[in-house]
């Protein structure tokens, strides 16, 4: 019996069964997309001044040590994707990640879209290449650790720390060109600032610029004909040897973070992928540049770089699979002075140094996986605090180089 696409629409909103499978006719395929992390997260860390610190928080604590335990929802996405005559593709997807983190008041519930786009698929089957050209909200195809690969492939936990070194998730257009070997991507956004001219106009009077990032992904080596080398962070244990190289150049151009100050910002990347049967291993060079233009002061420049390996070993146990895992990090966000900053606010620390190592149990792959991690922290080790402002001003030094964390964290997740 054929449905009309109305039809099946209605039957997948008001049936849980069928909420769970895909919805099509001879047009339309719509799937449901959803994604749940719930973490444990248990930690011993130290400010700089040497007193007991909370990583969930990103505070100092009164007491001797952090919460006993720390529960929270890290990702809470939910959506739909689809394709339209097999010519378009399109997609909206709801978050709320971070919930009960730092506090448990309903402000860390609240919702907003992650992204909403529309792709225009042209395939060239005869010379085995595909384009897509994509309007809407979403990441720019730029800096792999959120944009490219997806967290929930990730080998640990936590995102890599190269994620915070220019990553736009914006609203703009995309072009992007898929082949066995060579993969390319440009797009054009709102630049990651992009606020109110009259309360923030900079240098540049209000005329704020976009965010311009292009990468290109080069395939030399794949034992699969048809090709299974992708930007993921473990390969499952699956047969199979491959490398994938990736470059990666991008500008977010005037953006006006004060009434007198514009800044705009470079960022370099690099990345190797290797997958020899139960190894996946990543190695990953990248960095920014950020000129800040003032009115009030003069101008400055900062550089910021990142280096980081990991390796997952993955290994068949049954229908299901164990992965021990091991990753190193480097993180230099301000080059003017040697830091001594506390943990922060991200989930992988401040400039410093960091070690991870942990162990995944994949159920069924990706979809239902559980992955216990250690995560060691401490900062650059510098004799004084240095903070960057807006304008990329030094902040006064504050003395102190105790800022360190160690971390455990136990995560369930639920992906399709």
């Amino acid at each position: 019996m054929k449905y009309t696409s109305r039809t099946l629409i209605a039957l997948a909103a008001l049936s849980p069964a069928v909420m769970a499978l895909d919805v099509k006719d001879d047009d339309l395929k719509l799937g449901l997309k959803l994604q749940l992390q719930v973490r444990a997260e248990k930690s011993w860390a130290a400010s700089r001044s040497g007193s007991a610190y909370s990583a969930a928080e990103s505070a100092s604590v009164a007491g001797s040590e952090a919460d006993q335990v720390d529960f929270y929802i890290r990702r809470a996405r939910i959506g739909f994707a689809g394709t339209w005559k097999g010519e378009y593709k399109f997609a909206y997807l709801l978050r709320n990640d971070n919930q009960d983190k730092a506090t448990n008041s309903t402000a860390s519930r609240t919702p907003q879209t992650h992204y909403a786009f529309i792709e225009r698929i042209i395939k060239q089957e005869d010379l085995g290449i595909e384009h897509g050209i994509r309007a809407g909200l979403d990441y720019a195809w730029f800096n792999g650790t959120s944009a490219v690969f997806s967290s929930s492939s990730f080998l640990f936990p936590t995102e890599r720390a190269t994620g915070a070194m220019l990553a736009p998730r914006g609203t703009g257009v995309g072009y992007k060109l898929n082949s066995k070997m060579v993969q390319f991507g440009f797009d054009v956004q709102n630049n990651t600032g992009d606020s109110v001219a009259v309360a923030s106009d900079g240098v540049t009077g209000g005329n704020e610029g976009l965010f311009y990032g292009t990468r290109l992904q080069i395939i030399p080596f794949d034992s699969a004909e048809k090709g299974h080398m992708k930007p993921v962070e473990s390969f499952l244990g699956k047969d199979g040897t491959g490398v994938m190289i990736s470059s990666e150049f991008g500008v977010n151009q005037f953006d006006n973070t004060s009434a007198t100050n514009t800044t705009t910002t470079k960022g370099y990347g690099f990345e190797l992928l290797a997958h020899a049967n139960a190894i996946t291993f990543l190695a990953e060079w990248r960095q920014t540049v950020a000129n800040y233009d003032n009115q009030a002061t003069p101008d400055r420049v900062n550089v910021a770089t990142a280096y980081l390996f990991q390796i997952g070993y993955a290994m068949p146990w049954g229908d299901e699979v164990i992965e021990p895992a091991f990753r190193w990090t480097r993180l230099n966000s301000i080059s003017q002075a040697s830091e001594s900053s506390e943990y922060g606010t991200s989930e992988f620390g401040g400039s410093g140094y960091s070690y991870d190592v942990g162990i995944n149990y994949y159920l069924h792959g990706n979809s239902n996986k559980f992955q216990l991690a250690w995560q060691h922290w401490r900062s650059e080790g510098g004799t004084t605090n240095a903070t960057l402002g807006g304008d990329g001003t030094l902040g006064a030094a504050q003395q102190g180089s105790n800022a360190r964390a160690d971390i455990v964290r136990a995560q369930w997740q639920i992906s399709f």
